[in-house]
């Protein structure tokens, strides 16, 4: 794994993402004094299922998937990240082990919060910890519309929308 220092640009796609959205600049730049951003090849592992879950991760250009795997070796796969979305979340908050595996689809660049550090951000900075709150809640809000829509609306309403 190669972790390097936060590049040009860095900040306008932490700024761009879910998580940070409503951040101003000088939040962002707290944020990257954290983050480890990595180049991940494309078929890599970023963990596995029962890994210790020390950090989450924001995807910042690529596709990665999170997935299951079966003992027979069949995958199933339960999301795959877009650049801008968050991963691996639930884990570093409701749980000490990533309950899934996580793979690049495609060359991908990730920035990885260690959870330690974002705790004691947040902790030190509550204004912080409210905005990203906000970022996530219009995030459900906007996933449960889709869900209606897709699953409530008859074909023909899908389609004006």
């Amino acid at each position: 794994m190669r972790y390097f220092v936060p590049v040009m640009g860095s900040s306008q796609l932490l700024h761009n993402s879910q998580l940070c959205a409503h951040l101003n600049a000088d939040e962002v730049e707290q944020l990257l004094r954290i983050v480890a951003i990595r180049d991940v090849p494309k078929g890599e592992l970023i963990f596995l299922e029962g890994d210790d879950a020390v950090g989450f991760y924001i995807l910042l250009r690529g596709s990665v998937r999170v997935y299951k795997a079966s003992p027979e070796g069949r995958e199933y796969t339960l999301h795959r990240i877009k650049p801008g979305q968050i991963f691996a979340e639930a884990a570093v908050f409701h749980g000490n082990k990533y309950p899934a595996n996580c793979q690049a689809l495609l060359d991908s660049t990730i920035a990885f919060f260690p959870k330690a550090d974002f705790v004691r951000l947040i902790e030190i900075n509550p204004q912080m910890s409210l905005k990203m709150i906000a970022s996530m809640a219009t995030f459900l809000r906007d996933f449960n519309q889709t869900i209606e829509m897709l699953s409530l609306k008859e074909v023909s309403a899908r389609m004006a929308t």
